[in-house]
């Protein structure tokens, strides 16, 4: 008798115990039938990428994907560099200017004097613009982030560094326009009166932009 209430409680709970191995996990949003533990997908990994908003790719698209990470991780690194050289460029261009700006109000040394000094702030600043628009270009070619595009699929996007960098080059675009502006009319429309509140606001929207760029390279790394 005790034998046989052994056996049977040995088999109640094998009967308890099967239906819990067996049946598929009850996980919201997911298909069961894909899970089992200990093969090549973990349930723990599959609830992030459910929850990431991440679909299973294929391997030509896992491929794709890698060489687009590649050509962009390349072309962050090109736009980098051409965003630390235009900081430098246009940074020595505002120097060159703030010195001219103040010999010409102090009336020494002459204007003729000046003219290479002149020369130099313009050959810097066209540097700094071409340097510029090269690094936009470099964006511009520069695939997407698949993270930011997974995320803004699921409806879950927050701001990231991507979002900052691309604030920084709003600003930094602005003062590129408002330099140029501002450059153009001294040169050739501002009368002395007018002149000097022009020269104070184009040293200091140069000194601005060149930190807004400059920010916008060393976010880059974080892309």
């Amino acid at each position: 008798m005790i034998r046989a209430l052994c056996v049977a409680a040995v088999l109640c709970l094998v009967a308890l115990a099967a239906p819990a191995q067996a049946a598929p996990m009850d996980l919201p949003g997911l298909d069961p039938s894909r899970y089992t533990l200990g093969a090549e997908f973990s349930v723990d990994a599959d609830v992030a990428r459910r929850d990431a908003g991440v679909d299973e790719l294929s391997v030509e698209e896992r491929k794709k994907i890698a060489a687009q990470l590649k050509l962009r991780r390349k072309l962050a690194d090109v736009h980098q560099v051409l965003a630390f050289t235009t900081t430098g460029l246009l940074t020595a261009a505002v120097v060159f200017g703030a010195i001219n700006v103040a010999a010409l109000d102090r009336g020494s040394p002459a204007y003729a004097s000046l003219k290479p000094s002149l020369g130099t702030h313009r050959v810097l600043a066209g540097a700094a613009l071409s340097t510029y628009f090269a690094a936009g270009l470099s964006a511009w070619a520069m695939p997407p982030a698949y993270k930011a595009n997974v995320a803004a699929r699921a409806g879950k996007k927050k701001a990231d560094s991507g979002d900052i960098h691309v604030a920084l080059s709003v600003g930094h675009g602005i003062g590129m326009a408002t330099m140029l502006a501002t450059g153009l009319l001294m040169a050739n429309v501002a009368d002395n009166r007018a002149w000097k509140p022009l020269a104070a606001a184009h040293t200091a929207v140069g000194f601005t932009t060149a930190a807004l760029v400059f920010g916008g390279a060393i976010v880059i790394n974080t892309l």
